[in-house]
């Protein structure tokens, strides 16, 4: 699917990983970078964080639960994982 984001909207990035695990173990990967990122942006910004199944991070705003990232994975033929994280700011 083709997805785009306003300049400046946010911090849209890819990494290429490769994980030395089992490929049926690599479900995982985007459920430890949501807890990774949640994590991080709870310790950087005090603000409360939580994951949404099966790939999104949201902020509690004002009491209220927003998206706030969106966490994919694609696993390649040959054993690599391209992990996309978009964040909105």
């Amino acid at each position: 699917r083709r997805w785009s984001a306003p300049p400046r909207s946010g911090l849209f990035f890819s990494v290429l990983l490769r994980p030395e695990v089992p490929p049926a173990r690599l479900g995982w990967l985007p459920l430890l970078a949501g807890v990774a990122l949640a994590t991080a942006l709870s310790r950087a910004a005090g603000v409360d964080t939580a994951l949404k199944w099966p790939n999104d991070l949201l902020l509690t705003i004002d009491g209220e639960e927003r998206k706030a990232a969106g966490i994919l994975a694609e696993a390649t033929p040959d054993g690599a994982v391209v992990l996309g994280i978009g964040l909105n700011v």
